[in-house]
């Protein structure tokens, strides 16, 4: 009498395994996906911030003898540096949100579009709220404050 003993797996145990694997990769793509946004978010609201510090310590510091501060165009996500002299702007650096956020409009009214650090107190003329959000979930944002007493940061 012969015995034969199994060697390897059936064709259904190995398609059971697949279907769970790929239920997993699913699952770990979509928390990574969120991650990605998240982090995206974080970065460019601290790109912000470290902006709107530099311009408020070159004015400050006095640099040049002039204002500094920083545009926002909503519609490009454009981010302007620039230095104010009362009379001409120059714009000296140009930044870009990535193509997965935008800046609220709304949150640039009343003057937000453009914050001007005045010397030598590195003080603003307004209190505004600029807020990045995530264009496919406007439920994802972060707001970045800017105080007329000198405060830059998240709230």
């Amino acid at each position: 009498m012969i015995l034969y003993t199994k060697h390897g797996f059936s064709l259904i145990e190995l398609l059971i395994s697949i279907a769970i694997l790929a239920v997993f990769a699913s699952g770990i793509s979509l928390w990574l996906g969120g991650y990605k946004k998240s982090a995206d978010l974080d970065s460019s609201s601290r790109t912000i911030i470290s902006l709107l510090r530099s311009a408020q310590a070159k004015a400050l510091s006095g640099n040049e003898a002039k204002n500094w501060g920083i545009s926002f165009d909503a519609a490009s996500g454009k981010i302007s540096t620039f230095s104010d002299n009362g009379t001409t702007k120059t714009t000296v650096k140009e930044d870009y949100l990535p193509n997965t956020l935008k800046i609220n409009a709304d949150s640039l009214l009343g003057g937000c579009n453009e914050i001007i650090f005045l010397r030598p107190g590195g003080e603003t003329a307004r209190d505004c709220t600029i807020r990045i959000e995530d264009i496919a979930d406007i439920g994802l944002f972060k707001d970045i404050s800017i105080k007329t007493s000198g405060f830059v940061g998240i709230p």
